[in-house]
């Protein structure tokens, strides 16, 4: 009598909780689908018009190369090249003001002191020392957004060996 008892209970579980179990469990799986996206109708996450291109550097240098070969005829050969081809060939040491005797490529002798221009950075001499000379120089920049900006170095133009 239990074995059938408990046959009679598992039919009921069967019959009548089984059913209400599975439409619920169909009703879920319903929900999930209606719950994702569906690819074709699914919006870019990225759109990249009148977005800034994420390649292009934060920093730009401004270079004027016709401008500059137009006049660099014009300019005196002092601040036509830049400041690595010229040659520092002796220091003047004086009583008022040591001086740099200078060598352009095109085999120009000139005799610099602090505050003379050299170079095509609008460079400036600010220190003449016993084994070079020290010279600040400008440089344009303009950033991504279009600002410009003026970069201040310093280099050392020193004895070198040929």
């Amino acid at each position: 009598m239990d074995g059938i008892k408990k046959l009679i209970i598992f039919l009921i579980i069967i019959i009548f909780i089984l059913p209400v179990l599975s439409s619920k469990a169909q009703e879920s799986e319903k929900t999930d689908i209606v719950n994702t996206p569906v690819l074709s109708q699914e919006k870019p996450l990225y759109r990249p018009q009148g977005n800034r291109d994420p390649f292009k550097p934060f920093i730009k240098i401004v270079e004027q190369k016709e401008a500059k070969s137009e006049v660099s005829t014009l300019l005196p050969p002092i601040k036509r090249y830049s400041l690595d081809q010229y040659r520092l060939v002796g220091i003047l040491w004086s009583e008022q003001q040591p001086k740099a005797m200078i060598v352009d490529p095109e085999r120009n002798t000139y005799v610099l002191g602090i505050g003379d221009e050299i170079g095509n950075s609008q460079g400036r001499v600010i220190e003449v020392r016993d084994n070079g000379i020290l010279v600040e120089e400008r440089r344009q920049l303009e950033d991504v957004f279009g600002q410009k900006k003026i970069e201040t170095r310093k280099s050392i133009l020193a004895f070198r060996e040929e």
